[in-house]
């Protein structure tokens, strides 16, 4: 996935999407923080600014979990359609 900087930069870019002031931070160029920031979106295979925020609070979330040993997102079980359940012509014994 993201090296630990690439972290850093996603989490600076959800903060602040100007790209001028995350170099700076950083100590680099704009130009420099542009290519990174564009291979992120490569890695994570997102489009839009809107979907590496929901990494930001959710695949990293996740991530940080994995890492933990728990799991990433919580298990739904939803009853079949064969469960006693769902089908109302089920008699109980």
């Amino acid at each position: 996935m993201l090296t630990h900087m690439q972290e850093q930069l996603v989490d600076l870019f959800v903060a602040d999407p100007d790209v001028g002031r995350i170099a700076q931070r950083v100590g680099t160029t704009e130009e420099i923080a542009v290519r990174e920031l564009i291979r992120i979106y490569d890695i994570l295979g997102v489009t839009t600014r809107i979907e590496l925020l929901l990494y930001s609070c959710c695949g990293n979330r996740s991530r940080q979990q994995r890492e933990q040993g728990a799991p990433a997102l919580p298990q739904v079980v939803t009853p079949t359609s064969n469960s006693p359940e769902n089908n109302a012509d089920t008699v109980a014994a």
